[in-house]
């Protein structure tokens, strides 16, 4: 309870009880899933789902920050920031993930949502090929980049 606090994703135990009892989280969970947390902490799915909401929690205290450092590089070419990745897409990603990877062990199944490291993003637009390549190495040499997409 208190690291889903301390990200800002529940604000009290009554919220979290709330949660785990009818499946509502008004502010990640685009529709109400009781089915999450029906079978209680022996469950998979419960603790995949709070890992995932932890997670993104944790992007939404960096989005302005992150974004702000990418304008910086980027300058003109920064497009859009779509927001971080909703929650039911993302537990969409983890599950296949799961797969994917061939993820054994209740452990490593209950961090599979870690895995969906393009929750916070940004989209970029340049003009030619050779702009394309200076802002990537720019962007290369400020921060480490765990995967590219497109």
């Amino acid at each position: 309870v208190r690291g889903l606090q301390e990200v800002g994703v529940i604000e009290s135990v009554d919220m979290f009880c709330d949660l785990i009892q009818r499946g509502w989280h008004h502010r990640l969970m685009k529709t109400p899933n009781p089915m999450l947390f029906k079978k209680g902490p022996g469950s998979l799915k419960f603790w995949q789902a709070l890992v995932l909401l932890w997670s993104i929690g944790l992007q939404e205290k960096v989005q302005h920050p992150f974004n702000d450092k990418m304008k910086a590089v980027a300058g003109k070419a920064f497009s859009k920031a779509p927001g971080i990745k909703a929650f039911p897409r993302s537990i969409e990603k983890a599950d296949d993930y799961m797969v994917k990877k061939e993820m054994k062990g209740h452990d490593e199944q209950v961090c599979a949502g870690l895995h969906v490291i393009d929750g916070l993003r940004c989209s970029f637009m340049v003009d030619t090929v050779a702009e394309n390549i200076h802002l990537g190495r720019c962007l290369e040499e400020q921060f480490p980049v765990a995967r590219t997409k497109n």
